[in-house]
Protein backbone atom coordinates (compact mmCIF):
# COMPACT_ATOMS: atom_id res chain seq x y z
CA UNK A 1 0.00 0.00 0.00
CA UNK A 2 3.01 2.36 -0.49
CA UNK A 3 2.50 2.99 -4.20
CA UNK A 4 -0.08 5.58 -5.29
CA UNK A 5 -2.30 4.18 -8.01
CA UNK A 6 -3.99 7.57 -8.43
CA UNK A 7 -2.76 11.11 -7.83
CA UNK A 8 -4.88 14.24 -8.09
CA UNK A 9 -2.83 17.44 -8.12
CA UNK A 10 -4.34 20.91 -7.67
CA UNK A 11 -7.50 19.85 -9.47
CA UNK A 12 -9.93 22.62 -10.39
CA UNK A 13 -13.22 22.61 -12.27
CA UNK A 14 -15.25 25.68 -13.17
CA UNK A 15 -18.74 25.76 -14.65
CA UNK A 16 -19.09 29.32 -15.84
CA UNK A 17 -18.74 31.42 -12.69
CA UNK A 18 -19.18 28.41 -10.35
CA UNK A 19 -16.07 26.75 -8.95
CA UNK A 20 -17.15 23.16 -8.26
CA UNK A 21 -13.68 21.82 -7.39
CA UNK A 22 -11.08 24.21 -6.04
CA UNK A 23 -7.39 23.20 -5.91
CA UNK A 24 -7.96 19.67 -4.58
CA UNK A 25 -5.01 17.28 -4.20
CA UNK A 26 -4.83 13.75 -2.81
CA UNK A 27 -3.24 10.36 -3.42
CA UNK A 28 -4.91 6.96 -3.40
CA UNK A 29 -2.55 4.16 -2.47
CA UNK A 30 -2.82 0.85 -4.27
CA UNK A 31 -4.94 -1.60 -2.26
CA UNK A 32 -6.82 1.07 -0.31
CA UNK A 33 -10.50 1.56 0.27
CA UNK A 34 -10.68 5.36 -0.01
CA UNK A 35 -13.87 7.27 0.79
CA UNK A 36 -14.68 10.79 -0.39
CA UNK A 37 -17.36 12.39 1.76
CA UNK A 38 -19.09 15.74 2.07
CA UNK A 39 -22.50 17.38 1.86
CA UNK A 40 -24.47 17.75 -1.35
CA UNK A 41 -22.67 20.14 -3.67
CA UNK A 42 -19.26 19.54 -2.08
CA UNK A 43 -17.74 18.43 -5.40
CA UNK A 44 -17.51 14.68 -4.80
CA UNK A 45 -19.18 13.44 -7.97
CA UNK A 46 -17.49 16.20 -9.98
CA UNK A 47 -14.14 14.75 -8.95
CA UNK A 48 -15.29 11.28 -10.02
CA UNK A 49 -16.43 12.74 -13.33
CA UNK A 50 -13.07 14.44 -13.82
CA UNK A 51 -11.15 11.23 -13.13
CA UNK A 52 -13.38 9.15 -15.42
CA UNK A 53 -13.25 11.86 -18.13
CA UNK A 54 -16.90 12.89 -18.19
CA UNK A 55 -15.51 16.39 -17.58
CA UNK A 56 -12.23 17.99 -18.56
CA UNK A 57 -10.47 19.79 -15.69
CA UNK A 58 -10.08 23.56 -15.80
CA UNK A 59 -6.67 23.15 -14.18
CA UNK A 60 -4.59 20.53 -12.40
CA UNK A 61 -3.32 17.05 -13.14
CA UNK A 62 -4.63 13.50 -12.77
CA UNK A 63 -2.08 10.69 -12.75
CA UNK A 64 -2.83 6.96 -12.87
CA UNK A 65 0.14 4.73 -12.12
CA UNK A 66 2.41 7.78 -12.40
CA UNK A 67 1.17 8.63 -15.93
CA UNK A 68 -0.98 11.66 -16.70
CA UNK A 69 -4.46 10.76 -17.91
CA UNK A 70 -6.26 14.12 -17.78
CA UNK A 71 -5.74 14.58 -21.53
CA UNK A 72 -7.05 11.17 -22.57
CA UNK A 73 -10.46 10.33 -24.04
CA UNK A 74 -13.14 8.82 -21.79
CA UNK A 75 -13.17 5.43 -23.53
CA UNK A 76 -9.50 4.96 -22.65
CA UNK A 77 -10.25 4.80 -18.93
CA UNK A 78 -11.68 1.28 -19.01
CA UNK A 79 -8.77 0.09 -21.14
CA UNK A 80 -6.34 1.50 -18.58
CA UNK A 81 -8.11 -0.28 -15.74
CA UNK A 82 -10.45 2.37 -14.28
CA UNK A 83 -14.13 1.45 -13.91
CA UNK A 84 -17.00 3.12 -12.07
CA UNK A 85 -20.62 2.84 -11.07
CA UNK A 86 -23.13 5.67 -10.76
CA UNK A 87 -25.47 6.88 -8.05
CA UNK A 88 -28.47 6.35 -10.34
CA UNK A 89 -28.82 2.85 -11.76
CA UNK A 90 -27.55 2.47 -15.33
CA UNK A 91 -29.15 -0.90 -16.11
CA UNK A 92 -30.39 -1.91 -19.56
CA UNK A 93 -33.66 -3.50 -18.51
CA UNK A 94 -34.50 -5.07 -21.88
CA UNK A 95 -31.29 -7.10 -21.78
CA UNK A 96 -30.54 -10.11 -19.63
CA UNK A 97 -28.42 -9.88 -16.53
CA UNK A 98 -25.57 -11.67 -18.33
CA UNK A 99 -25.80 -9.38 -21.36
CA UNK A 100 -25.57 -6.34 -19.09
CA UNK A 101 -22.37 -7.69 -17.57
CA UNK A 102 -20.91 -8.64 -20.96
CA UNK A 103 -21.13 -4.98 -21.98
CA UNK A 104 -18.50 -4.31 -19.34
CA UNK A 105 -16.14 -6.92 -20.74
CA UNK A 106 -16.24 -5.55 -24.29
CA UNK A 107 -13.19 -3.35 -23.67
CA UNK A 108 -11.11 -6.52 -23.13
CA UNK A 109 -11.95 -8.07 -26.52
CA UNK A 110 -9.99 -7.59 -29.75
CA UNK A 111 -12.31 -8.81 -32.52
CA UNK A 112 -13.61 -6.29 -35.02
CA UNK A 113 -16.72 -5.85 -37.16
CA UNK A 114 -15.74 -8.38 -39.83
CA UNK A 115 -14.79 -11.01 -37.28
CA UNK A 116 -18.15 -10.52 -35.55
CA UNK A 117 -20.18 -10.49 -38.77
CA UNK A 118 -18.65 -13.70 -40.11
CA UNK A 119 -18.16 -15.32 -36.70
CA UNK A 120 -14.49 -15.94 -37.34
CA UNK A 121 -12.42 -18.05 -34.91
CA UNK A 122 -11.18 -15.02 -32.96
CA UNK A 123 -14.77 -13.87 -32.36
CA UNK A 124 -15.95 -17.32 -31.29
CA UNK A 125 -13.00 -17.79 -28.94
CA UNK A 126 -13.38 -14.38 -27.34
CA UNK A 127 -17.15 -14.78 -27.08
CA UNK A 128 -16.66 -18.01 -25.11
CA UNK A 129 -14.00 -16.40 -22.91
CA UNK A 130 -16.24 -13.39 -22.29
CA UNK A 131 -19.21 -15.57 -21.32
CA UNK A 132 -17.09 -17.54 -18.88
CA UNK A 133 -15.54 -14.42 -17.40
CA UNK A 134 -18.85 -12.65 -16.94
CA UNK A 135 -20.45 -15.70 -15.35
CA UNK A 136 -17.56 -15.68 -12.87
CA UNK A 137 -18.37 -12.08 -12.04
CA UNK A 138 -22.03 -12.88 -11.56
CA UNK A 139 -21.07 -15.73 -9.25
CA UNK A 140 -18.83 -13.30 -7.35
CA UNK A 141 -21.80 -11.02 -6.61
CA UNK A 142 -24.21 -13.92 -6.03
CA UNK A 143 -26.36 -13.59 -9.16
CA UNK A 144 -25.21 -16.48 -11.33
CA UNK A 145 -28.60 -18.20 -11.00
CA UNK A 146 -30.30 -15.13 -12.53
CA UNK A 147 -27.99 -14.70 -15.51
CA UNK A 148 -30.71 -15.38 -18.10
CA UNK A 149 -33.37 -13.20 -16.48
CA UNK A 150 -34.28 -9.77 -17.80
CA UNK A 151 -32.44 -7.18 -15.72
CA UNK A 152 -35.65 -5.19 -15.30
CA UNK A 153 -37.15 -8.09 -13.28
CA UNK A 154 -34.56 -7.86 -10.51
CA UNK A 155 -34.96 -6.00 -7.25
CA UNK A 156 -33.20 -2.66 -6.80
CA UNK A 157 -30.50 -4.24 -4.66
CA UNK A 158 -29.91 -6.99 -7.22
CA UNK A 159 -29.67 -4.43 -10.01
CA UNK A 160 -27.02 -2.64 -7.96
CA UNK A 161 -25.09 -5.93 -7.84
CA UNK A 162 -25.41 -6.24 -11.63
CA UNK A 163 -23.69 -2.86 -11.88
CA UNK A 164 -20.91 -4.13 -9.62
CA UNK A 165 -20.50 -7.23 -11.77
CA UNK A 166 -20.44 -5.18 -14.98
CA UNK A 167 -17.78 -2.84 -13.59
CA UNK A 168 -15.72 -5.83 -12.45
CA UNK A 169 -16.03 -7.37 -15.92
CA UNK A 170 -13.86 -4.48 -17.16
CA UNK A 171 -11.07 -6.09 -15.09
CA UNK A 172 -10.24 -2.83 -13.32
CA UNK A 173 -7.36 -2.03 -11.03
CA UNK A 174 -9.26 0.99 -9.69
CA UNK A 175 -13.00 0.77 -9.03
CA UNK A 176 -14.95 3.97 -8.33
CA UNK A 177 -18.32 3.58 -6.60
CA UNK A 178 -20.70 6.54 -6.48
CA UNK A 179 -23.01 6.11 -3.46
CA UNK A 180 -23.18 2.31 -3.66
CA UNK A 181 -25.40 2.06 -0.57
CA UNK A 182 -28.02 4.48 -1.88
CA UNK A 183 -31.48 2.89 -1.80
CA UNK A 184 -30.33 -0.35 -0.15
CA UNK A 185 -31.90 -1.99 2.88
CA UNK A 186 -29.79 -2.64 5.99
CA UNK A 187 -29.24 -6.29 5.05
CA UNK A 188 -28.35 -5.36 1.46
CA UNK A 189 -25.94 -2.73 2.76
CA UNK A 190 -24.21 -5.33 4.91
CA UNK A 191 -23.80 -7.62 1.88
CA UNK A 192 -22.51 -4.71 -0.17
CA UNK A 193 -19.91 -3.83 2.48
CA UNK A 194 -18.75 -7.45 2.52
CA UNK A 195 -18.54 -7.36 -1.28
CA UNK A 196 -16.34 -4.24 -1.20
CA UNK A 197 -13.95 -6.04 1.14
CA UNK A 198 -13.86 -9.02 -1.22
CA UNK A 199 -13.20 -6.73 -4.18
CA UNK A 200 -10.27 -5.17 -2.32
CA UNK A 201 -9.00 -8.65 -1.50
CA UNK A 202 -8.92 -9.36 -5.25
CA UNK A 203 -6.24 -6.67 -5.52
CA UNK A 204 -8.56 -3.91 -6.73
CA UNK A 205 -8.28 -0.43 -5.23
CA UNK A 206 -11.68 1.02 -4.30
CA UNK A 207 -12.78 4.65 -4.18
CA UNK A 208 -16.27 5.44 -2.99
CA UNK A 209 -18.55 8.40 -2.48
CA UNK A 210 -20.99 7.68 0.30
CA UNK A 211 -23.33 9.55 2.66
CA UNK A 212 -23.81 6.69 5.10
CA UNK A 213 -21.26 7.54 7.77
CA UNK A 214 -21.53 4.19 9.51
CA UNK A 215 -20.50 2.43 6.31
CA UNK A 216 -17.72 4.91 5.56
CA UNK A 217 -16.18 4.70 9.01
CA UNK A 218 -16.39 0.91 9.12
CA UNK A 219 -14.85 -0.03 5.76
CA UNK A 220 -12.53 2.82 4.73
CA UNK A 221 -8.76 2.88 5.15
CA UNK A 222 -8.62 6.62 4.42
CA UNK A 223 -11.23 9.37 4.14
CA UNK A 224 -11.02 12.62 2.18
CA UNK A 225 -13.49 15.32 3.24
CA UNK A 226 -14.74 18.02 0.87
CA UNK A 227 -16.80 21.12 1.50
CA UNK A 228 -17.70 23.75 -1.10
CA UNK A 229 -15.28 22.16 -3.56
CA UNK A 230 -12.28 22.25 -1.23
CA UNK A 231 -10.54 19.55 0.78
CA UNK A 232 -10.91 20.39 4.46
CA UNK A 233 -9.64 17.17 6.07
CA UNK A 234 -8.04 13.84 5.27
CA UNK A 235 -6.97 10.87 7.33
CA UNK A 236 -7.99 7.60 8.90
CA UNK A 237 -11.71 7.29 9.74
CA UNK A 238 -11.25 8.00 13.45
CA UNK A 239 -9.09 11.07 12.75
CA UNK A 240 -11.72 12.48 10.41
CA UNK A 241 -14.55 11.56 12.75
CA UNK A 242 -12.92 13.51 15.58
CA UNK A 243 -11.87 16.49 13.44
CA UNK A 244 -13.53 19.62 14.84
CA UNK A 245 -13.58 21.40 11.47
CA UNK A 246 -15.34 18.47 9.87
CA UNK A 247 -17.89 18.21 12.67
CA UNK A 248 -18.64 21.92 12.74
CA UNK A 249 -18.74 22.19 8.94
CA UNK A 250 -21.44 19.67 8.14
CA UNK A 251 -21.32 16.27 9.83
CA UNK A 252 -21.99 17.31 13.43
CA UNK A 253 -24.99 15.45 14.72
CA UNK A 254 -24.47 12.41 12.53
CA UNK A 255 -20.90 11.90 13.70
CA UNK A 256 -21.83 12.71 17.28
CA UNK A 257 -24.51 10.04 17.24
CA UNK A 258 -22.04 7.53 15.88
CA UNK A 259 -19.66 8.34 18.71
CA UNK A 260 -22.38 8.02 21.37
Amino acid sequence: MDTPILEVKNLRKEFGGLVAVNDVSFQVQEGQIRAIIGPNGAGKTTIFNLISKFYAPTAGEILYKQERIDGLAAHKMAELGIARTFQNLQIMGNMTVLENVMVGHHCRTRHGILSSAFRLPLFRREEKESLDRCMERLEFVGLESKASRAASGLSFGEQRMVEFARALACEPRLLMLDEPASGLSISEMEKMAELIYRIRDQGITVMLIEHDMGLVMNISDMVTVLNYGQKIAEGAPREVQDNEEVISAYLGEELDSDNA
